[in-house]
């Protein structure tokens, strides 16, 4: 095989095309000039992106060196746990606050004794277990709108309460409630079991355990802020002896929070993947 020199090679002697030479350059060129501009707008306009991401990874070496926190951030950066504990924590904080009025305003406002008071509110319970009872197999078929669906029970069963209340007050039966509240119970029913669901469907394995205790702190944290915040509520409207104004605000604070379910509470909880 004949040798040939590098500086007599004929590949060096090929004449490229002048546009193409240029093209190549300015190509080069584009592709310096996007990355000094990228570097300005992630260093200068917005740092948010940068400082996110360093975030995410110390996180992620803390878990992995075993030094991980109480709740690790993680799992709440998870669009499915973030959302499905909005819902959670903003429906046990309405019903906190309603089931902290209910008792007061039937026993104290509408002269109920302390067994139709209770006679009232049983309804709810049996409503809920019923509806909890159902949730699997309306999951089956609905899915994450099933939320919708329990939504839907609030808003009627509380739109009946607040009905019965401004039209009897003071003088409501406990049996005049059955339906209202019965609904009402439905609809904690139907709504509660998809957010956990999709809550623990959504984590590691390993990590459901805490998982699992951050929708027990977000309960029972709504709960606690429900109870004060509502109840504050009712007792600044409650003028006197005459608790049908505090009663129906609280009411219609909860049937807000039931509406919002009922129109956006499936489209809250679908994965972004599946939108």
């Amino acid at each position: 095989m004949k040798r040939v020199r590098f500086h007599a090679s004929p590949v060096l002697n090929a004449q490229m095309p002048l546009w193409r030479s240029k093209l190549v350059l300015m190509l080069l060129l584009l592709s310096f000039v996007a990355l000094i501009l990228k570097a300005l707008y992630l260093q200068g306009l917005s740092t948010e992106f940068l400082q996110q991401q360093g975030e995410r990874r110390y996180e992620r070496t803390l878990e992995q060196q075993g030094r991980t926190p109480l709740i690790p951030p993680s799992l709440v950066r998870l669009r499915p746990v973030n959302r499905g504990l909005l819902v959670l924590g903003s429906g046990f904080l309405v019903f906190s606050g309603f089931s902290f009025a209910v008792p007061l305003a039937l026993q104290n406002g509408n002269g109920m004794s302390a067994v139709e008071s209770g006679l009232s509110v049983a309804p709810l319970a049996v409503g809920a277990f019923l509806g909890s009872l159902r949730a699997p197999k309306v999951m089956a078929k609905a899915g994450t709108r099933t939320v919708n669906i329990g939504g839907g029970f609030l808003v009627v069963g509380l739109t009946l309460l607040i009905v019965a209340a401004r039209a009897l007050w003071p003088h409501l039966h406990f049996y005049e409630l059955v339906v209202a509240m019965f609904l009402i119970g439905v609809g904690n029913g139907l709504f509660i079991p998809p957010v956990f669901r999709t809550i623990l469907t959504s984590l590691p394995p390993d990590q459901t355990g805490a998982g699992s205790g951050i929708m027990s702190t977000t309960q029972q944290t709504s709960v606690a802020v429900g109870t004060a915040v509502l109840g504050q509520v009712f007792i600044s409207f409650s003028a006197g002896s005459d608790m049908n104004l505090g009663f129906v605000t609280v009411t219609a604070a909860y049937l807000v929070v039931g509406a919002l379910l009922c129109f956006f509470g499936g489209a809250v909880l679908t994965p972004k993947s599946a939108d």
